[in-house]
């Protein structure tokens, strides 16, 4: 199956889970990447977009929001280039403040160029991040978020990521 078919049949699934499963909010959200380089791997840079629903009442002490998203770095100096479609599942407090941090994991599907098997390899992360929503009222937050984790036969990395959300 082709990246193309699986991200679009992924993001029509979320879609529809979310929906019929009482999503109470729902947003896309579009970040950078930064990849601080390490022993022989070069600092890498890239970007990528995800849509995310939130489960479950602001009333609630927790909330789950699982997302999908599409990512592709790029390392410096011809370093490889990796591109990852990946389901994220983070809690949450609910509530309705300005500020939200989260935690939670990831699995993803990724290919790199080079310096790496053929096909698909597994992707494995944890992350910790923060939305802040500009206006009490409005749709539009910043993302500010790490992760470390690592990809099938790749060294174990650390990543920045910072975005602007837009609740749907």
């Amino acid at each position: 199956m082709q990246r193309s078919t699986l991200c679009i049949m992924t993001a029509l699934a979320l879609a529809i889970v979310g929906r019929s499963a009482g999503a109470q909010e729902s947003q896309v959200e579009f970040h950078g990447n930064y990849v601080p380089g390490s022993g022989s791997s070069s600092t890498a840079w890239g970007g990528g977009a995800q849509y995310q629903v939130t489960l479950g009442s602001k009333e609630q002490a927790v909330q789950l929001s699982p997302s999908l998203g599409v990512d592709w770095t790029k390392g410096e100096e011809s370093g490889p280039s990796t591109t990852s479609v990946g389901l994220d599942v983070n809690v949450q407090p609910g509530g309705d403040s300005p500020l939200t941090p989260y935690a939670g994991g990831s699995v993803s599907a990724n290919w790199v160029s080079e310096d790496a098997p053929k096909g698909t390899l597994l992707g494995l992360e944890y992350m910790s991040g923060v939305y802040y929503k500009l206006e009490s009222q409005g749709s539009l937050s910043l993302h500010l978020e790490v992760r470390r984790g690592y990809i099938r036969t790749q060294p174990h990395q650390t990543t920045g990521r910072f975005g602007v959300a837009l609740s749907l």
